[in-house]
C-alpha cells in the first residue's frame, strides 16, 4: 500500500502519520453502501466544474449556485444560491453580488424505496 511509503522528516510527526495511516486503512477496508450511492438520480445533472460568467449566463431566473470574488478581501466568498434576472445577479442579500462563477443546483433528493 502506498501509505507505507510516507516518511517524515521530524520524528515528532511519526505518531500523527501512523494515526492517519490507521484511519485510511480502516476507511479502505470498510464496506461501502453502493446501492444507496447509486440510488441518487441527480448526480449526472450537476456540472462538474464552476462555469465562468464570461463563458455563459444561466437562463433568466433559474436558481444556481454562485460564487463571487470579494473585492474587500480579494478572495472568493462562500457559495450561495442566486439567479440572473437579465440585468444582473440577484440573491438573498441587500446588494447585487458580483458573481464570477456559477453551477447548476443538484436535483432535490428522491426517496429510496
Amino acid at each position: 500500500m502506498m501509505l507505507d511509503r510516507i516518511e517524515t522528516v521530524d520524528p515528532v510527526d511519526d505518531d500523527r502519520i501512523d494515526g492517519i495511516k490507521r484511519i485510511v486503512r480502516e476507511l479502505a477496508a470498510a464496506p461501502h453502501d453502493t446501492p444507496a450511492l447509486n440510488s441518487v438520480q441527480s448526480v449526472d445533472t450537476v456540472a462538474d466544474r464552476w462555469i465562468p460568467v464570461s463563458e455563459r449566463i444561466p437562463d433568466n431566473t433559474e436558481p444556481v449556485l454562485c460564487i463571487e470574488k470579494r473585492a474587500d478581501f480579494g478572495t472568493y466568498g462562500q457559495p450561495f444560491v442566486c439567479w440572473h434576472d437579465g440585468g444582473g445577479w440577484v440573491g438573498k442579500t441587500n446588494y447585487r453580488p458580483i458573481v464570477t462563477h456559477w453551477m447548476p443546483l443538484p436535483a432535490g433528493p428522491q426517496e429510496v424505496r
